[in-house]
């Protein structure tokens, strides 16, 4: 069912005040924060600010704003008109592609305008494509991107695709699409892959798992995040390999910029260990 703009629906800030502030003002505090403090020494490529895509992670505030805002520093410099959220579902892996239906995606700095035309050019690419706003308003990976969109970049319009598997045909499907659609706006077009990195309950295994993913991000290896066991790497493995499977970014460098994990965040809490991680796609020299 394609969008429908006369009657034109609001996605609200799901999770403000849950994995972000909702007050206005705290909100550009933190992320003013976020981002002046992930220019510390130490971190790679820290004055580049011409990512042509990014990674950046979706846990709450408290546990990953600094890489987040490292990742939006990273393509700062550009003069951004249009930015291509991709964030997995965690709800479902039917190997499908959720456009929204919503025309705007509301946040505490303001709401966000959708590109209606660009959507719909995406979903006439295939059936794989459907505009949905339940998986939109049930996932959050795509909102927590946003706050940083909005105060950096408050003129660009919004692209956003929620992911759910990681098939093959589906990913592939998915970059060519980018490709064909965005060809003519990469100048001015940023692609945001919205993912964490592996989780368990067993540190070491969450620690292995993320090594094997930013290897595999370095190596340009779409196929490690495609394949059955893709999904355990990261729930962001089918926008990681349609990334990579992009002609349009074929001769960009992927580059890690910071890393951490959840261990010290949550203290005493029994949760799974989550890793996390900043990284940036720059044209090669």
């Amino acid at each position: 069912m394609g969008i429908d703009r006369a009657n034109a629906k609001i996605r609200e800030a799901v999770v403000a005040g849950l994995f972000y502030p909702d007050s206005k003002t705290a909100l550009a505090k933190a992320v003013d924060a976020a981002l002046k403090g992930s220019s510390s020494p130490g971190l790679n490529e820290p004055s580049r600010g011409d990512a042509l895509a990014i990674l950046s992670p979706h846990g709450g505030f408290g546990y990953s704003s600094e890489l987040q805002g490292l990742a939006w520093n990273a393509c700062r410099g550009r003069d951004l008109r249009t930015i291509v959220v991709l964030g997995p579902w965690h709800g479902s892996h039917d190997n499908s592609l959720y456009l929204p239906e919503s025309s705007c995606f509301k946040t505490p700095l303001g709401g966000i305008a959708v590109d209606y035309g660009l959507c719909q050019e995406l979903e006439s690419c295939g059936t794989m494509f459907q505009s949905n706003d339940i998986p939109h308003l049930a996932e959050h990976s795509i909102e927590l991107q946003l706050p940083f969109m909005k105060q950096l970049f408050p003129e660009a319009a919004l692209v956003p695709i929620l992911v759910s598997g990681n098939d093959p045909g589906l990913v592939m499907g998915l970059a060519r699409a980018l490709d064909l659609v965005l060809a003519p706006l990469l100048a001015h077009t940023l692609i945001v892959v919205s993912s964490n990195l592996a989780s368990s309950f067993d540190a070491a295994i969450a620690a292995r798992r993320s090594d094997e993913l930013l290897t595999a991000l370095v190596a340009r290896d779409a196929q490690r995040f495609s394949s059955a066991a893709g999904m355990e790497l990261s729930a962001g493995a089918g926008p990681l390999a349609a990334v990579l499977g992009m002609q349009g970014l074929s001769s960009s460098a992927f580059c890690v910029l910071g890393r951490k994990d959840s261990i010290k965040a949550r203290g005493d809490l029994v949760e799974r260990i989550v890793h996390y991680a900043a990284g940036a796609w720059f044209p090669k020299a």
